[in-house]
């Protein structure tokens, strides 16, 4: 009788299959249905991991999705033995490999099967967030659907024209062709529709996007006539019915909010406390004078398998419209993990061999493929590499070489926030008058007290006894 490979063997033995036939459907649905066979393990997050793997491996985003179907309803694992509903599921540490999720190409905060709400001051940029998020995943060969309200169509047209131009990106028929994967929708329009049709708007969605946005939720709230505001239980009908059953299938949402108008409502949605309570990630943001843009800082973070923490921050600068991780858990002075070495590594190697996939660069850099992974994000996201969909696939290809980062950018040196209680480090800059010597301010002997006024006689007889004593 052949023995069952444990959790973790058959996994790794999985994504192996995966990598070596990517398009061989057969293959593929063969393997889905190994993974279905199982009891021991978690099918949801098996079936992320492998569609991850299989698009890096040059599968299709639809092939990859409509293979391994993530199940609409989270499936409780019973026991082989369990007789009885009220078994339930034993615990099992080898069911689930706890390495952190890859980011998605352009939201280095976002990863896959999750739901982030955002929330900010109108008009403080935290749409020019998504939208340059967008910009990135989209020329990743990630589809992207963006509902939007305040932000009009011919507005995100333009904003889409100043993030090339600020990045100095020839707009051609390969950068149209790259953001064509960048739908625009009118909000009230869609979600209305949606309500009417939960279940046309959740297979459609999953069939032709990786990435929604919805613009903001107090115009969703208004479509649909419900109050964000003061019912928690409208907002969980919404959740439940339009955004829970989009995650559960492995789409990644971004929520957009305004903030609460208290001061201890700055880091929160305003209104119902269920917006942060349904989220996976929330994130508040703030402005950044040095260099100009804007911050956006972790509040919420519930999965452990998430690549960053509660109190991770990343700054969107204004000139380059680029978002970049600046500041770790430990506060704001941490150092961001960045693998130079590897990004040395990788960047010499899409130099000579130009058009490499992702799984192509993990076999010939002998490194974890999560720091491998870290350091093609930064490398795209920095400009050194782009990344081009080319025969349903994802190919990299060198724009500069990167050696180490022996020259830093010096805006990056001092972070001013937009917050009365950070003051930025410019007295070494002033001319402060220096502080007098002991030696100048007390004379090295005492007056002599016969100079000295003749003081009462009651005030003497004091004097005298506090002096003998």
């Amino acid at each position: 009788m052949a023995q069952i490979s444990t959790p973790t063997r058959f996994l790794a033995d999985l994504e192996s299959r995966v990598i070596a036939s990517p398009n061989d459907r057969a293959a593929l649905e063969a393997i889905a249905s190994e993974v279905n066979e199982r009891t021991d393990i978690n099918t949801t997050a098996v079936f992320l991991k492998l569609q991850d793997v299989a698009i890096d491996a040059g599968s299709s985003a639809v092939a990859a999705m409509s293979i391994f179907v993530v199940p609409s309803e989270p499936v409780i694992q019973a026991s082989p033995t369990s007789t009885h509903w009220l078994d339930g599921a034993p615990m099992n540490p080898a069911a689930v490999a706890t390495e952190p999720l890859p980011a998605i190409a352009g939201f280095p905060f976002l990863h896959r099967g999750a739901c982030a709400v955002i929330v900010g001051e109108t008009g403080g940029g935290r749409s020019s967030i998504i939208q340059s998020g967008f910009y990135d995943s989209a020329r990743a060969g990630l589809r992207c659907a963006y509902l939007g309200s305040e932000v009009t169509q011919s507005e995100f047209d333009a904003r889409s024209r100043d993030i090339a131009s600020r990045r100095q990106d020839s707009i051609d028929d390969a950068l149209l062709g790259q953001l064509a994967l960048v739908r625009y929708f009118n909000l009230s329009s869609v979600v209305s529709q949606a309500w009417e049709a939960s279940s046309a708007w959740i297979d459609g969605i999953v069939s032709r996007f990786d990435i929604l946005a919805i613009d903001p939720l107090s115009a969703v709230a208004s479509a649909l006539d419900l109050d964000f505001d003061n019912s928690n239980r409208d907002y969980v009908r919404f959740y439940d019915r339009l955004i829970q059953p989009l995650t559960d299938r492995g789409l990644a949402v971004v929520l957009i909010e305004n903030v609460g108008h208290d001061l201890s409502g700055k880091r929160r949605a305003k209104g119902a406390s269920a917006k942060g309570d349904k989220a996976d990630l929330t994130f508040s943001c703030s402005r950044s004078t040095n260099p100009v843009g804007l911050i956006v800082k972790a509040q919420k973070v519930r999965s452990i398998r998430a690549g960053f923490q509660r109190g991770d921050e990343w700054l969107i600068a204004r000139d380059s419209q680029r978002i970049q991780h600046i500041a770790q858990h430990g506060g704001a002075d941490a150092i961001e993990f960045r693998p130079t070495h590897i990004m040395q590594e990788v960047s010499e190697l899409i130099e000579h061999e130009q058009g490499l996939g992702v799984a192509d660069i993990r076999m010939k850099v002998p490194r974890r493929s999560t720091h491998i992974d870290t350091a093609i994000n930064l490398l795209t996201t920095e400009g050194y590499i782009e990344v081009k969909s080319e025969k349903r696939r994802r190919s990299h290809f060198s724009l500069r070489p990167y050696r180490g980062d022996a020259e830093p950018d010096p805006n990056m040196s001092q972070l001013v926030r937009g917050c009365p209680d950070v003051v930025p480090d410019i007295v070494g800059s002033l001319n402060v008058p220096s502080v007098p010597s002991m030696s100048e301010v007390v004379p090295d002997t005492l007056p002599n007290l016969s100079q000295c006024p003749d003081p009462t006689g009651s005030d003497r007889d004091i004097m005298a006894s506090t002096i003998g004593k």
